[in-house]
């Protein structure tokens, strides 16, 4: 499994798309994709709105993940960083941020590789890409 984090329109999906073609061509998107289908795509963009659905369905994101990541070992995960700037106001949002980090550090921590994408340059801070 691969997680690839960094800022809005950072070039996480371009730095996919030059280091495993076929996975952008088999991805989700977290914002619409049916997690209860069953379908097992090569890679999850918008984790953070993924799990901002999860929430609002009342699905223990972080469970949700490590079932999903044990059934589908060889994933890539897209997130866009929530978790810096003001904090928000409502408790909800709040909330939503400190589960997004405690999800990612979950998958950075059994994840083969971890890549960080700033200003489209891809930094690998965990393991190599493989």
């Amino acid at each position: 499994m691969k997680l690839i984090v960094g800022g809005m329109a950072q070039g996480k999906t371009a730095y996919l798309q030059k280091m495993a073609p076929r996975a952008v061509q088999n991805m989700a998107d977290g914002r619409e994709w049916d997690w209860t289908s069953g379908e097992k795509p090569a890679a999850i963009s918008h984790l953070e709105e993924l799990i901002r659905r999860l929430l609002a369905e009342q699905e223990e994101p972080i469970a949700w993940l490590e079932r999903y990541v044990k059934g589908s070992p060889k994933t890539v995960f897209l997130c866009t960083e929530v978790g810096s700037g003001i904090v928000p106001l409502k408790r909800e949002e709040r909330d939503w941020r400190e589960t997004v980090g405690r999800a990612c550090c979950m998958l950075a921590k059994q994840a083969d590789c971890v890549v960080r994408v700033s200003c489209g340059i891809g930094i690998v801070i965990k393991g190599e890409w493989q």
